[in-house]
């Protein structure tokens, strides 16, 4: 059996002897001193360092010095500016080109949909009269009903589907049952994709009468419709590079036209559906 032996008991510590100032008293009460050194300062083993407050109303000197080298490290040369103006300048080019060319296709389809409504409704109208929302003068001739200094325009047609007592439709002669074959929203002076409710003028100057129903840039829709009812739309303002069915008819009782955002047939008012922003309800 291995024993062992308990290491002895530390010796009792008298109280420091204040009054014995010798370096092995020193040693004795712990306050031994070190060398290590700081601006050429002794400091004690036991002596707690100043803190300086990191104020706005007081910063130590060493302190101050690195805030100013880092300031100086981290500066921008007048070239690097220059080079990050020039990026962001190009980024915001490109996001406004991006920004526009999605609100451009969000009106070709608004308008779409618009045109897709105007035909439902005057079919809706045919099949529930067996004719053709139009005043008896236009009956036996194709007619376009578009803008209003074009006799007649859209708003004729829109009275009629809207049950509205005005115009052609006056006494309710032309929807005797007053069925709301179309419904859109009011667009005061300024109508998109809704009714004009003031008289007010398109994106080139003509005149859009109260009950005119406006594509998504202003303008007033073309609507043509088969007066003849012989299964095919005379196109009036036919395009120059489309094939119609014959001659420059649409296969179709009814169709529609938007003439974009510059309010003119083709590009530019070129006549040419290739190119431009016109929405036709038939292509």
């Amino acid at each position: 059996m291995v024993s062992s032996r308990l290491s002895r008991s530390p010796p009792s510590v008298d109280p420091p002897n204040t009054k014995n100032r010798s370096a092995a008293g020193r040693i004795r009460r712990g306050e031994q001193q070190i060398n290590a050194k700081r601006s050429a300062v002794p400091i004690s083993a036991f002596r707690r360092l100043q803190r300086f407050p990191l104020t706005s109303d007081f910063r130590p000197p060493w302190l101050a010095v690195a805030n100013q080298q880092r300031r100086l490290t981290y500066g921008f040369t007048l070239i690097e500016m220059i080079v990050v103006i020039l990026i962001i300048a190009a980024l915001a080019t490109l996001i406004m080109t991006g920004a526009s060319s999605v609100f451009d296709r969000a009106r070709k389809t608004q308008a779409k949909n618009d045109e897709t409504q105007i035909v439902t409704a005057v079919n809706a109208y045919y099949t529930e009269y067996g004719k053709y929302p139009m005043a008896d003068a236009n009956q036996g001739t194709d007619t376009v009903y578009g803008k209003s200094n074009s006799a007649p325009g859209n708003e004729d047609i829109f009275n009629v589907l809207r049950a509205i007592a005005t115009g052609v439709n006056a006494t309710d002669v032309l929807n005797p049952r007053k069925i709301i074959f179309f419904s859109g929203k009011d667009g005061g002076a300024r109508p998109r994709s809704a009714f004009a409710t003031v008289a007010t003028t398109d994106t080139q100057g003509n005149p859009i009468n109260i009950g005119a129903f406006a594509d998504p840039y202003g303008n007033a829709y073309m609507v043509a419709i088969d007066g003849s009812y012989d299964g095919a739309t005379v196109d009036s303002l036919p395009y120059t590079d489309v094939t119609y069915a014959t001659g420059n008819t649409v296969r179709a009782g009814c169709f529609a036209e938007s003439f974009g955002k510059d309010g003119k047939q083709g590009k530019n008012g070129d006549k040419k559906y290739s190119g431009s922003d016109d929405v036709l309800s038939w292509q």
